[in-house]
Parts: C-alpha cells; sequence; structure tokens
C-alpha cells in the first residue's frame, strides 16, 4: 500500500548555508518551486548545530534524537522507504506565509537533496499551524548528521526560530523501537455462503496486514506489509496471526479473494463487529493497541457482493 504524500521541495539554493544569508522562501499555499543544490560541503562552523527541540512556539512533535535507516533492496518491503520529522507552530501566531530553510551538519549522510517540505497542518483560515521533513531514504548513508530547520513567519505575528536535533542513520533492521508483540484472531464462524466459505478453505483468500506507522527498517521481526493465505480449521473456525508493531500505532487489516475474471479487483469479505476497550480499539479496518500481549478477535462474515 503505497502512501500518497503530495511532497512539496525544498528550495535548497540558500540552504547549503555558510553562515550568512536569508532563509529560502516557501510559499505557505500550493506548491512551491524546487531547486536542487549545486553541490554539497560540510556547513560552517558559523552555523549553531547544538540541540534544540523547541524554541519559542516552534517545536519538534518528538523531542528527542531520531534513527533512521539506509535502503534494503533485499528486503521485500512493499512501503515506501521514507522517515519523517515533524515540527509544530502555535496558531495562535496567526502566520499564513513564512520563510523555511535547512541545513545539515553531515550532507554526505544527510544529504539535502534527500530532505522535502510541506506544510500539513492547517486550521481552516489557512493558518500553518505545523510542517513535515520527509527524507527520501534511498539516499541517506549510514551515520550521523545533525538536521536544523530555521522557521520565520512573515505576517500575523511573525513567529520566528530554529530548531535542531541529530539524526543518526543505521543499517537496515537496526532503528530501535519500543515494539511489542499482539495477536489477531480471525473468527470465520459467521462465513456460511459457499463461495465464501471455499475461498477460505482453498487459500486463494487472503489477509493483508498493514503495520504502516512502524518505520522504515525498525528492529522488528514482522514486515510492515504482509500478505498471508487464509488457514480454515474445521474445528475452530478460528486462524490466529501473531506480529510486532507499536502501541498507538493503526494497523490495517482486510481479508480478500480476487474476482473471478478480474484478479486486480478483490471481493472483500465483511467485518460483523467493532469493539472498543481501554486497551484497544478495533475498526471494521483497523485496530490499534494500547497494551502489550493481547489478543483481538476479528468477526469475519461473507464476501461483500
Amino acid at each position: 500500500m503505497k502512501k500518497s504524500l503530495g511532497l512539496l521541495s525544498i528550495l535548497a539554493t540558500s540552504l547549503l548555508l555558510s553562515g550568512c544569508g536569508e532563509p529560502s522562501s516557501l510559499p505557505s499555499s500550493s506548491t512551491p518551486t524546487s531547486d536542487s543544490p549545486s553541490s554539497e560541503q560540510e556547513h560552517s562552523s558559523a552555523i549553531d548545530f547544538t540541540t534544540r527541540y523547541a524554541d519559542g512556539t516552534l517545536s519538534f512533535a518528538k523531542q528527542n534524537d531520531e534513527e533512521i535507516s539506509v535502503v534494503d533492496p533485499t528486503h521485500p518491503d512493499d512501503m515506501d522507504a521514507l522517515a519523517t520529522v515533524v515540527y509544530k507552530l502555535s496558531s495562535l501566531n496567526g502566520v499564513t506565509e513564512a520563510k523555511v530553510s535547512i541545513a545539515t551538519s553531515k550532507p554526505k549522510v544527510l544529504p539535502l537533496s534527500s530532505i522535502t517540505h510541506e506544510y500539513t497542518s492547517f486550521t481552516s483560515s489557512n493558518v500553518i499551524n505545523g510542517g513535515t521533513l520527509t527524507i527520501d531514504l534511498t539516499k541517506v548513508q549510514e551515520g550521523e548528521s545533525y538536521l536544523r530547520l530555521d522557521f520565520k513567519g512573515l505576517n500575523g505575528n511573525s513567529a520566528s526560530g530554529y530548531l535542531v536535533k541529530k539524526i543518526t542513520v543505521k543499517p537496515f533492521g537496526e532503528v530501535v523501537t519500543n515494539h511489542v508483540k499482539e495477536t489477531l484472531i480471525f473468527d470465520y464462524s459467521k462465513v456460511t455462503e459457499t463461495k465464501s466459505l471455499n475461498a477460505l478453505k482453498d487459500s486463494t483468500a487472503k489477509i493483508t496486514i498493514i503495520n504502516q506507522d512502524v518505520p522504515y527498517g525498525a528492529d522488528i521481526l514482522s514486515y510492515r506489509y504482509m500478505t498471508i493465505a487464509t488457514i480454515y480449521d474445521e474445528m475452530s473456525k478460528k486462524q490466529t496471526i501473531e506480529f510486532e508493531t507499536l502501541l498507538g500505532a493503526t494497523v490495517f487489516f482486510n481479508i480478500a479473494r480476487p474476482q473471478d475474471g478480474n484478479p486486480d479487483r478483490p471481493s472483500f469479505y465483511e467485518i460483523t463487529k467493532e469493539t472498543k476497550t481501554s486497551d484497544f480499539e478495533q475498526t471494521k479496518s483497523s485496530v490499534v493497541f494500547q497494551k502489550e500481549g493481547l489478543e483481538v478477535t476479528i468477526s469475519v462474515g461473507n464476501m461483500e457482493a
């Protein structure tokens, strides 16, 4: 499942900072033009790369340094190799136009060409209250680099400031997460229609689990995107799947069988029940775990017409 990101490119000409000059301009609406850096070099020591998670009303969403991964082309991960760094700005500033610039202390590890920017949080009045830096992991190298974001509001209360955090680029599979093991139990006892039942028994039906909130290259055994053939147990009429995820992450799931004569268009099985407790919330297409080691039962019905 590919995520549609609609990324806006950073104006990078002035981002190869040498300690002087204005940050580059990013309009607060639509798509700014894109300039790629003509060269990359170590930044001048005049740029301050001292860690700063917050500056007035400007702050990183995660108040800590972060780990990302290089790409492993041999790993069968069907989701985009991207990482994101999110920042927030108080909407009370009333800023609708701003200048944003990015600098990295080690361009060979974290090149400017790997980073794109977009404002991702707007109020109904088009006030900027956050943004996202998206890192293309195909362009990074193992090592450490500091990432600096300079923000200058051009209207409203003209909020301005800068943020800095360390980004560590690690080998695939070594990004440390507080992952937990969870279990989904697919209950097929309500599947009664012949075609739906046969597809479960002959495994032409497939279960898809999409663990998209788990970062690329995380230290978990489960893939972020899993397709698993159905197994129908005549006695229990249940199928159990264990996997690793993160607490609070949204795990999407579905069961489907390719349509006859149109294999690219699946027929989905109905999920007949939704459940919400203090430990988890399960809808007809997703589940969010708030506690480790849970077993959540998914009640499955016939294929939808």
